[in-house]
């Protein structure tokens, strides 16, 4: 659910603009460790309780304690496992995060910037963010774009309006 949610986001790039699944799952895939970071420590937290309620329902902890197991033994594994995500969050968290996340902006810049053939389509107003409108009359073989305007609305004092008679 959290990974449908947050691609949505993007899910328009995608099929409005003609880009591929493979680079819709691959953003998607890059937004992974963000929510690994939240996901992790309340799975294990939930697994640990699920288990140990299971095992005192069961009166098994009982049975250990009678055998003569320690508090401390009966609590290792959680213990153990938990030491496991405290690692696990930290290399999350120090390298895989940024990592993806500057993959994901990277990746985010070059479909905005140097796919003008997939975002602008020809004769039809195009919003590039929420406050530019791109229009394009004509676009040649070779990429060049013919009759361009550009309106800018990020100052809302002061917008403005760029005409061209081509471009790349």
């Amino acid at each position: 659910i959290i990974w449908l949610t947050q691609s949505l986001r993007f899910v328009e790039m995608i099929v409005n603009r003609g880009l591929s699944a493979g680079t819709f799952f691959y953003l998607s895939g890059l937004l992974l460790p963000n929510f690994l970071i939240v996901i992790l420590p309340i799975a294990l937290f939930t697994v640990v309780v699920f288990i140990y309620a299971k095992l005192i329902t069961d009166r098994e902890l009982v049975v250990m304690r009678a055998a003569g197991l320690s508090q401390f033994a009966l609590a290792k594994p959680a213990l153990i496992l938990a030491a496991v995500i405290v690692v696990l969050s930290y290399t999350l968290h120090l390298k895989l995060v940024p990592d993806s996340y500057r993959a994901f902006r990277d990746l985010q810049w070059d479909i905005r910037n140097s796919v003008s053939h997939v975002l602008l389509k020809e004769g039809e107003f195009n919003n590039v963010g929420r406050t530019t409108t791109v229009y394009v009359r004509a676009r040649t073989p070779d990429g060049q774009l013919h009759g361009i305007l550009v309106h800018d609305t990020r100052d809302k004092a002061k917008p403005f309006t760029l005409m061209a008679d081509r471009g790349a």
